[in-house]
């Protein structure tokens, strides 16, 4: 199951952004929005351009039956014996 959120554009987003409308602008892709380049940074700086973005699924690693943090302190947690 993916999992997607809309979210502000950061940097590496505007990057990936740039590089996708570049490529379609040098295929010449009929109404790219290579021409509008401009205006998408812009509203990036302004902190007004948002993304879809596709976040990763998220597991928990064990270590051992415990978890990093609980191997880091000498007693176990108190939910646990």
């Amino acid at each position: 199951m993916n999992n997607y959120s809309i979210r502000h554009a950061t940097l590496a987003d505007l990057a990936d952004i740039r590089s996708w409308l570049k490529q379609e602008h040098e295929e010449g892709v009929e109404g790219c929005f290579w021409a509008n380049i401009s205006g998408i940074e812009h509203a990036q700086e302004g902190g007004a351009l948002t993304v879809l973005a596709l976040q990763p699924k998220f597991s928990f690693r064990r270590f051992g039956g415990r978890s990093r943090a609980a191997r880091r302190v000498k007693f176990p947690p108190a939910n646990r014996s």
